[in-house]
């Protein structure tokens, strides 16, 4: 009486076999490797222009070049040691917030936001040549933020040429 109330009817997916799942499995996977498969039909377009290499310092900054800069303190102690080439300082900086450090490597770049110079407190505008802390591998320093105008920086050799 079972039988003639249930009727049976052809086995779902998810009750199939595991030896019938598994040769669906690989035959899947073998059409796949060999290009049996379908493919789509979706029409690949190319790239339209190859991007930059590096982003422009206009194009970068351009939201951020509109806000009001807030001033904030230099460091407690801050003192240029030497300069060591001319893309480069060493420089001495002891902060309560941004720690201590005693023979930081500073380098030349283009600012990419406008801030306040360190050394002097003059503006510091989006593009302006400024000196900032090197970034290392296993991560950036506290004082990342803080510039120094590279045309405040005077020694012996900025005249050289």
């Amino acid at each position: 009486m079972r039988a003639e109330l249930f009727p049976p009817v052809g086995r779902a997916a998810s009750q199939a076999s595991p030896e019938e799942g598994a040769r669906n499995a690989i035959t899947c996977i073998t059409e796949a490797l060999l290009g049996l498969r379908s493919q789509s039909n979706h029409a690949v377009s190319p790239p339209t222009r190859r991007l930059p290499k590096f982003r422009a310092c206009d194009c970068t900054a351009a939201a951020v070049a509109n806000e009001q800069v807030k001033q904030v303190t230099g460091p407690t102690r801050f003192q240029i040691v030497e300069r060591l080439s001319r893309e480069t300082l060493s420089v001495y900086w002891s902060d309560a917030r941004t720690g201590l450090y005693a023979d930081q490597l500073w380098r030349l770049g283009r600012s990419r936001i406008r801030s306040f110079c360190v050394l002097t407190g003059v503006a510091i505008q989006v593009g302006d040549l400024v000196y900032r802390p090197k970034s290392h591998s296993t991560g950036n320093p506290a004082n990342r933020d803080f510039m120094i105008l590279a045309g405040m920086v005077h020694d012996e050799l900025s005249d050289v040429s």
